[in-house]
């Protein structure tokens, strides 16, 4: 199966949804930033992420395929839970929702 399956634009992230700063967060890959946020705005994903209110993008990064994408994610998931709070506030100290940055 080609990549390009996955997206055709062959544009794909891996990001970070937080319910509050230091508060519970999600991690996923995607090919279509705007339009997985803005379901997870729209609570029409995931159960545990409606239950908690996971909604804002605190935190995304490019890859240039899925086996990358998929590569990085596995290596941010086995950070510890202080390592990937560093990282965020590293990038995105406010932990403002980034949602409303991409979507201009």
């Amino acid at each position: 199966m080609k990549e390009e399956t996955f997206n055709s634009n062959g544009r794909f992230h891996i990001y970070i949804l937080a319910n509050a700063r230091y508060g519970l967060t999600s991690m996923g890959i995607t090919g279509d930033l705007i339009g997985k946020i803005y379901s997870y705005k729209k609570d029409v994903s995931r159960k545990i992420i409606n239950r908690y209110k996971i909604h804002n993008l605190v935190y995304y990064e490019k890859a240039k395929n899925m086996t990358d994408a998929l590569k990085r994610k596995k290596q941010l998931k086995s950070l510890s839970r202080k390592k990937k709070m560093e990282l965020i506030d590293e990038i995105n100290p406010e932990w403002k929702d980034l949602y409303y940055e991409i979507i201009l």
